[in-house]
Order: structure tokens, then C-alpha cells, then sequence
């Protein structure tokens, strides 16, 4: 096992109980002297809060910004805190704390896929990891009716955040059509090796991440794939990302 993931839920107690958690996982990993990390994904109410959670023994921590604009957030995420404020946070964090802050962006919300990019090149120039996810609709929730993106913009948005991760690629390097990616600056082989790994097609986050059906259901359309693909898997990724040119 290499990492230990705390997904914290917004409640009235969350960070006492974050902490116990945080605290009976660290006294079993020194009971049978493991080496695993732990990420907690929890909301902080400030760096010092950050700070505290982190000398628990915390080794990473994950505050989803989930919308890529303040227009998408205002729509889907309101009564969550402002766009702007999660942003402030996530860039005096990272500052505070290089290297241990992280973050989730949705794919599907009503962005396009310019402004992903763009978000993605802000927050990789801010030293935070992105994890990247497809809407997935929720019974009874306000927004169990919208369906998830088309797997062809997905599978872009993932090509673009491996090689922006990677720096590889910045966004001044991508082409778009009325917001859509249409290709990623000049075809050259370098570029197309790192595609041909399927890297870009898996679950993508803290170090080692490989959670499996956040997504997806068994059997149904596999957006992040939790494992090393297969080379028929890595054509087909390619091939659903329907880019114009690499």
C-alpha cells in the first residue's frame, strides 16, 4: 500500500472527526511500521489550518476547486464559498506548502475545454497537482438529470492536463475551435511517445492515486482508467479523443 486517502464530508464535527481518523490510521501504520502517505481531502478555513492538519502527519492535502470559472462555480457550487476565495487559499497554501497541496477540477459542468486548460496551466504554475474527473449525475440531487461530458472532450481535457502536468505542453500550445481543443501545437515524436504510454487515460491526482469507479460503473464507459492500459485501450483513448492533430 502506498497512500491513504481521507475524503471529508462538509459536516458539522468533520475536522475533529478528520483528525481521530488522520490519528488511528498513523497509529496503524506504526504498529506494523508501513510507509504509506496519507492525503486528506477537506476544505480548510485558512493556511494555518492547512498547517495544523499537515503536522498531524498529513503528507498531502486536497481543496477541490471542482469548477473551472467563477461563472461555473456561481451555477453549480453556490453556498460552497466563492471561486475566488478557494483560489486565494489554494495559492497561499501551495506557497506556504510546496509540494503537498492538491486539487480536483469536474469536467461536464458547462465549461469549455479552453477554460479547463487554462485553469489547469494557472494551477500547474502554482506547484498544485490537478485531479481530473467526469461529471458524474447523483440521484436526487439538483443536478441528477444532467448527463456526463462526451467522452471525446474528456479524453482531450486529458491529454492536455498530462502534458501541461508534465511540461510538455503549455496552453499558448494548444489550438482550439470555438473553445474546443483542435490540437496540441506541432506534431512531433516526443509528444507522441508520451500519449502512447496511455498515462494521460489514467486516474489522475495525489502520487499513486488509482481509485477506481468515481466516475464509471462496472461495465459501463471507463473515463479514468485505475491501472496501466492495455495497447488496444491506449489506441482507443487516442482514437476517442478525435484530435485533429498532436
Amino acid at each position: 500500500m502506498q497512500r491513504v486517502c481521507i475524503q471529508v464530508t462538509s459536516t458539522p464535527n468533520a475536522r475533529n472527526i478528520a483528525k481521530e481518523v488522520v490519528g488511528n490510521i498513523l497509529e496503524i501504520k506504526q504498529m506494523y511500521g508501513a510507509a504509506y502517505d496519507i492525503s486528506l481531502s477537506y476544505h480548510p478555513s485558512s493556511v494555518s489550518d492547512v498547517e495544523s492538519l499537515l503536522s498531524l502527519g498529513v503528507d498531502r492535502i486536497g481543496i477541490a476547486l471542482d469548477a473551472a470559472t467563477q461563472r461555473i462555480h456561481s451555477k453549480t457550487k453556490a453556498g460552497s464559498g466563492s471561486w475566488e476565495s478557494t483560489m486565494d487559499l489554494l495559492e497561499e497554501s501551495s506557497t506556504s506548502f510546496p509540494h503537498k497541496i492538491s486539487t480536483h477540477l469536474i469536467v461536464g459542468l458547462g465549461e469549455t475545454e479552453e477554460e479547463l486548460v487554462k485553469i489547469m496551466q494557472t494551477l500547474r504554475d502554482l506547484g498544485i497537482t490537478v485531479g481530473l474527473f467526469a461529471f458524474t449525475p447523483i440521484k436526487g440531487t439538483p443536478m441528477e438529470h444532467v448527463p456526463q461530458p462526451p467522452l471525446d472532450v474528456y479524453r482531450r481535457v486529458q491529454i492536455a492536463r498530462y502534458l501541461i502536468t508534465m511540461g510538455q505542453a503549455s496552453a499558448g500550445d494548444f489550438t482550439y475551435v470555438d473553445g474546443r481543443i483542435s490540437g496540441v501545437g506541432p506534431t512531433h515524436k516526443f509528444v507522441e511517445r508520451l500519449l502512447s504510454t496511455g498515462d494521460p487515460f489514467k486516474t489522475s491526482g495525489c502520487p499513486d492515486c488509482n481509485r477506481p469507479y468515481y466516475n464509471e460503473r462496472p461495465g459501463g464507459v471507463i473515463f479514468n482508467y485505475p491501472r496501466p492500459l492495455r495497447e488496444d485501450e491506449i489506441r482507443k483513448c487516442l482514437l476517442e479523443a478525435r484530435l485533429e492533430h498532436v
